[in-house]
């Protein structure tokens, strides 16, 4: 009998629709007679594991409440690795599959999945990064832990979904730069989880190049609006920092950093961490002989 999943069929609706959207998008660049040359590896996977546990449910206390039961994972996965002059991806896919021999009427299925995307829109300078991931995890620390081979009722499905655009300018040997904007939408399968949430994140950066060989320095600046479901106020982090560092040799430097940071937590008290941050330290590249 093969494992049902009754509990979220949207989860596996959302990945379904993920993967004809990727395979729909890497055909039109495959059949495009204008495209460039490509790689394109596929690895399907197949594992089965064998499990026997006294205590499935992580029931304490009472022996008599305890039961035991064989466990099969049966999880089929396929890895994709695309890569071209303008289009990146990598897509890492499992489908766990839980068949329990003391009720059947528990078995279950999972989605793992790992997808990393990158275009390039204009050359050298427009890109897009477009990732999704979801894992399973225990949404409580006060409840029983396990894993998706235990029936707690504590196990949630996770998803994260997200897009940036960001461009990038060389300054010849001088400096570099990069201006980033991410969306990201969390989610879980409980309503009342602080995993569901909307984040906008910007960041913006100035590297030095490679005339500064002696004096490296950046410039770093990032903020974070995080909108979490459960909260009425919008968590901001937000940090300014620069930092230098001086090679005194090829392997060993001398480094520093100072900034400041603006936070603001919400909540109760409604508190907003901010002021002065720094660092000092060094770095040490050891040869084979160290």
């Amino acid at each position: 009998m093969l494992p049902t999943n009754t509990a979220k069929d949207s989860q596996n609706h959302g990945a379904l629709l993920f993967l004809v959207t990727y395979a729909t998008a890497v055909a039109l660049l495959l059949f495009s007679p204008k495209s460039d040359a490509y790689e394109w590896l596929l690895t399907p996977s197949m594992r089965t594991d064998l499990i026997y546990t006294d205590n499935v449910e992580l029931v304490s206390g009472d022996l008599e409440k305890k039961k035991g039961s064989g466990v099969i994972r049966l999880i089929p996965g396929l890895y994709s690795r695309f890569t071209s002059r303008r289009f990146d991806s990598e897509i890492d896919f499992r489908l766990r599959n839980i068949i329990y021999t003391y009720d059947m009427d528990r078995n279950r299925s999972f989605i793992n999945l790992n997808a990393k995307n990158t275009g390039e829109i204009f050359k050298n300078f427009l890109f897009v990064d477009g990732n999704v991931f979801m894992r399973q995890i225990n949404q409580s620390i006060l409840s029983p832990g396990g894993d998706d081979a235990n029936v707690t009722g504590n196990l949630a499905n996770i998803r994260m979904y997200s897009v940036s655009p960001y461009v990038r300018q060389r300054f010849g040997n001088f400096a570099s730069t990069e201006l980033r904007y991410s969306r990201i939408l969390s989610d879980s399968d409980s309503s009342s989880s602080f995993f569901n949430s909307q984040t906008n994140a910007y960041h913006a950066s100035l590297i030095s190049g490679s005339d500064f060989r002696t004096l490296e320095w950046g410039l770093n600046y990032s903020r974070q609006d995080i909108d979490f479901d459960l909260r009425p106020d919008t968590v901001k982090i937000e940090t300014e920092i620069g930092n230098i560092q001086y090679n005194l040799t090829r392997r060993f430097g001398l480094t520093g950093t100072g900034g400041y940071e603006n936070n603001e937590f919400g909540g109760v008290g409604q508190d907003k961490p901010k002021g002065i941050r720094w660092s000092a330290g060094f770095v040490w590249l050891p040869n084979r002989r160290t």
